[in-house]
């Protein structure tokens, strides 16, 4: 597995929180893939862009949580990124923070 931060960020002992162009590529190999977020300290809702593969994921590879693309980070829980319904194979996810603040903290896979 090959993770990468780009942007600013800012790590914390439990959490990383991006800032400006902040995103996050990890390359897995999983049917699905679930990342606990918080939207920061402002408490407004924020915005995350999905991509797999270099492509905005659609309704063949996105997680539940995820609508047109993005997903929109109003409260601290686990989020579905990615579904790929039952194919297990090698992916490159990447997340664009559209809103900085998000907080990131672990990632698991189905």
């Amino acid at each position: 597995n090959t993770f990468s931060l780009g942007g600013e960020w800012t790590i914390n002992d439990e959490e990383s929180v991006a800032g400006e162009n902040a995103t996050l590529t990890y390359t897995f190999i999983a049917n699905k893939v679930h990342l606990v977020l918080r939207p920061g300290e402002a408490k407004q809702p924020a915005k995350v862009r999905v991509f797999l593969d270099d492509k905005l994921v659609d309704t063949t590879n996105k997680g539940i949580d995820v609508k047109s693309g993005i997903v929109t980070i109003d409260t601290d829980r686990l989020y579905t990124l990615i579904d790929l319904q039952g194919k297990t194979t090698s992916h490159t996810l990447k997340l664009e923070f559209l809103t900085p603040g998000v907080q990131a903290f672990a990632f698991t896979f189905g």
